[in-house]
């Protein structure tokens, strides 16, 4: 994570995941093209052999730390948040799988450690 005091950024570490450099490349320019409020827009990406990295503005949270801690600052991760979660999750997909369908984008990846939630408790699903 940096934070200069005006931006924070926050690294994802995409593991294991077969695809050529310029395959990566493409996907993530077609994000940033698409919004939608529940998916993460890439600031920056990286790609190489060994790894691939994806940038994004204040998504710091994983939802697999709000499961486990079950609050965040005070705030409890009840079941009403969990079902407003699952909810967003859903809306982002249906999302990606119909306005990316043509580029052969769809998210086949998710898990726990790929939603995130910026300091408002929004959730964001991340490649």
């Amino acid at each position: 994570m940096l934070d200069n005091g005006a931006t924070t950024l926050a690294v994802k570490r995409i593991k294991d995941w077969s695809v050529t450099s310029q395959g990566f490349k493409k996907r993530m320019q077609r994000l940033y093209q698409v919004r939608h409020p529940n998916v993460l827009p890439a600031v920056a990406f990286y790609c190489s052999k060994q790894e691939k990295l994806l940038t994004g503005k204040e998504n710091l949270i994983q939802l697999c730390f709000l499961v486990d801690s079950g609050s965040q600052n005070g705030q409890a991760f009840d079941w009403g948040s969990r079902l407003n979660v699952a909810a967003s999750v859903a809306e982002a997909l249906a999302f990606m799988h119909e306005e990316l369908r043509e580029d052969g984008i769809a998210h086949g990846n998710l898990k726990s450690t790929n939603i995130l939630f910026n300091k408002n408790m929004d959730p964001s699903m991340c490649q």
